[in-house]
């Protein structure tokens, strides 16, 4: 739909969120990362670069996008296990967590 409404295809880039592990019971189909992989993957063969991402964890997020600008802000909302928190701390904050590379950014709020 984007190259119908004129967008170039060397031009495209992606941010990536979700797919985190929200319902703590919900383990065996690990839905979070099977839908990471496959836009990932998908990106990948489209030749998409993405440019920033926070994906994965056990957090529900809020994401606000801004088109004109390009600019993504994610919430981290709390988890529905709390007794992962003291795991999460151990792995570092929620800015060392989201991971961004050139071209993009990610702002957490």
């Amino acid at each position: 739909m984007l190259q119908k409404q004129g967008a170039r295809r060397e031009s495209l880039q992606a941010k990536i969120f979700g797919g985190g592990q929200v319902m703590h019971n919900f383990t065996t189909m690990n839905v979070g990362e099977r839908n990471t992989r496959f836009v990932r993957d998908y990106l990948r063969t489209e030749h998409i670069p993405i440019v920033s991402e926070d994906v994965l964890d056990i957090y529900p997020r809020k994401v606000c996008y801004f088109p004109a600008s390009g600019k993504a802000m994610v919430k981290r909302l709390a988890h529905t296990h709390p007794e992962a928190l003291v795991a999460q701390e151990v792995r570092g904050n929620a800015a060392a967590v989201a991971q961004s590379t050139a071209g993009g950014s990610v702002d957490l709020f």
